[in-house]
């Protein structure tokens, strides 16, 4: 293929943290069946953020902060985009639902920008998938597991926040489409993970949408 150069209670246990590409939401369920309903109404629920505030959160990622770099939110087509890396970590496959399941309780657009707040007033932003388009080619920074969970089930468009003029090179030289993806139980990271991977061109989205001081919550 040519390609050119947190909350805590007996239902729910999230811990939102940072990953390479995405933000990783990992869910246990403790005690469903024994929960009290007002321990169920204390689970934490989805709003929507406004497009133009979580776009001034991405400013804060470096490569980002020009001027001339441009950022909307719109949807692209699955068959187009290009994947940095082939492998897909199958444990995220497998609780990406859970994420899913709160933009549907929540009445929130999947993948909109959102935020999921807590019972003790903390809240955490919810990343959303992110492309960059560079030569006509749209390459997937963060959301490797949404988009992937989409074209398995189906879907031909997803939401997305779409970045051009961007100046700084890509953390990778990999280019595949979503049709070449593997699931992997293997914990690939890193170089392991991507071809020529280099972290001085890594975009660090988590740290620029999520406030330690709101989002990080003690048990």
């Amino acid at each position: 293929m040519e390609c050119h150069p947190i909350f805590s209670n007996p239902w729910y246990h999230y811990l939102v943290a940072s990953t390479s590409n995405q933000i990783e939401i990992i869910w246990n369920e403790q005690g469903k069946e024994n929960t009290s309903p007002r321990q169920r109404s204390n689970s934490p629920r989805l709003t929507s953020v406004d497009e133009g505030i979580y776009i001034a959160l991405m400013r804060k990622v470096s490569q980002y902060s020009s001027r001339n770099v441009q950022m909307v939110f719109r949807e692209v087509s699955i068959s187009s985009i290009r994947f940095l890396t082939k492998y897909i970590r199958g444990y995220k496959y497998r609780q990406i639902e859970v994420l899913f399941d709160l933009y549907r309780k929540g009445g929130v657009d999947l993948f909109g920008p959102s935020k999921i707040q807590y019972s003790n007033g903390a809240e955490t932003v919810v990343g959303v998938p992110v492309v960059e388009e560079l030569h006509g080619v749209l390459y997937v920074i963060e959301g490797n597991t949404r988009f992937y969970h989409m074209f398995r089930n189906g879907a031909k468009l997803v939401k997305c926040l779409v970045v051009s003029n961007v100046t700084d090179p890509l953390p990778s030289d990999g280019c595949y489409g979503v049709d070449e993806l593997l699931l992997t139980e293997g914990d690939h990271k890193g170089a392991k993970r991507y071809e020529q991977f280099s972290y001085h061109h890594f975009r660090h989205i988590e740290g620029a949408v999520r406030d330690p001081a709101t989002s990080l919550i003690e048990e």
